[in-house]
């Protein structure tokens, strides 16, 4: 099947079932906000935590909520649609509320010594306690 072929149906398809037929059926893998975005890294060193997170499209890093209980660091926040005002033709990049809990395989303060914004990467490093 062609591309194009492939998508007229897949708008066809939409337009009778609606987006929510689809979700449905995908679940939280075709989800914007699923577990697996942000990707991240935890690096663990001797006296700290290094947490790098991919965050692309976000602006705004102080709307970003993180939040350290124990081993565990909650990354919540929103990735704001780019062109609301358009129809949308492919929509591959994560849009949307997220929010993802990740190990980080020691307890670490609550809050973190440095945080850096750079190039869509959020560096943050915990002091391990």
């Amino acid at each position: 099947m062609k591309t194009e072929d492939f998508s007229r149906w897949q708008q066809l398809a939409k337009q009778f079932l609606g987006d929510e037929f689809f979700q449905d059926i995908v679940g939280s893998q075709g989800s914007k906000a699923s577990s697996s975005y942000p990707a991240v890294d935890v690096y663990q060193g001797k006296n700290e935590v290094i947490v790098l997170v991919n965050l692309p499209g976000v602006e705004e890093i102080r709307m970003i909520d993180l939040k350290v209980e124990g081993e565990q660091l909650t990354i919540s926040g929103n990735v704001a649609e780019s062109y609301g005002d358009h129809e949308v033709i492919i929509s591959e990049r994560k849009q949307g509320p997220f929010s993802k809990t990740v190990s980080l395989g020691a307890p670490v303060a609550r809050k973190y010594k440095q945080a850096r914004y750079r190039r869509g990467v959020l560096e943050l490093r915990y002091p391990k306690l």
